[in-house]
């Protein structure tokens, strides 16, 4: 299991630094229904991803629904990122699939 501190330290790519709205998301535990609704450039596909790397260390599944493909993306490719920057590991086969 991963603790919330690792998960803060995870995200400290985020310029500036999470909000406590952004941060109670990124920690909420697993199961627990999150909805991230905000305008452009307001940090959505960090703290998505950062929710997706939490459930990741918890291993469970993540269902990543946009109307965009970009959007989807962008968030696959900040959690490949933070699996392969903080934890120097290769991501397993198949545990990322788009």
């Amino acid at each position: 299991m991963i603790d919330v501190g690792t998960l803060v330290r995870a995200v400290a790519s985020f310029r500036p630094g999470p909000d406590p709205e952004q941060l109670a998301a990124i920690g909420a535990p697993p199961g627990a229904g999150v909805f991230i609704v905000a305008g452009p450039g307001t940090g959505k596909t960090v703290t998505l991803s950062a929710i997706a790397f939490n459930l990741f260390c918890h291993n469970k599944r993540v269902l990543l629904v946009s109307h965009t493909n970009r959007a989807v993306d962008g968030v696959v490719l900040g959690l490949c990122k933070r699996i392969v920057g903080k934890s120097r590991a290769s991501i397993p086969e198949g545990s990322v699939v788009r």
